[in-house]
């Protein structure tokens, strides 16, 4: 699938290396989302990213504990622009992308990011 299509719909969690904390605070990421327009996010966590069409529908919750984040749930489609815009906002305190990782749901495969995008968007 070419990166400026949309992807098929997944269901994620978004966590730091080997599945612990990203190094993001809940702060942080709500500072960088809140800068993307179409995006709203909820002092609960929980946000919705939406664009014209149905081509752009993600849905969100943040979980954070201790000072970090935990994991984000994502679910939901997109592009491969969208969904930098989206990642960016979790990696933005320091979790280098090549060690973050992705848990597909249901079933609970754990994979790095990369691999996650390569599958979903042919990156």
């Amino acid at each position: 699938m070419p990166a400026d299509s949309n992807a098929d719909p997944f269901h994620i969690h978004l966590a730091g290396r080997d599945g612990g904390p990203l190094d993001c605070s809940f702060e942080q990421a709500e500072s960088a989302l809140q800068q993307i327009p179409t995006l709203y996010f909820e002092p609960d966590g929980s946000f919705a990213f939406k664009g014209p069409g149905s081509g752009l529908e993600l849905f969100g919750m943040v979980y954070d504990a201790y000072g970090a984040i935990q994991y984000v749930e994502i679910r939901g489609r997109c592009d491969w622009a969208d969904w930098q815009r989206l990642v960016a906002c979790f990696l933005s305190g320091g979790t280098a992308p090549k060690s973050a990782v992705v848990k597909s749901l249901p079933g609970g495969e754990l994979q790095t990011l990369q691999d996650f995008e390569r599958l979903t968007w042919s990156v």
